[in-house]
């Protein structure tokens, strides 16, 4: 978990794999708050 934020940050090897890790985590967090309102609704 600690290569994925530093590598999301720019510390780790290959910054292209970070911005898809930080895209990916974003997308993911985007998901659960949609699926939380339809809950809520």
């Amino acid at each position: 978990m600690c290569a994925l934020f530093s590598m999301s940050y720019g510390y780790g090897p290959g910054e292209g794999a970070g911005v898809w890790v930080s895209w990916v985590m974003a997308l993911l967090l985007m998901v659960v708050v949609v699926f939380g309102v339809m809950w809520v609704m």
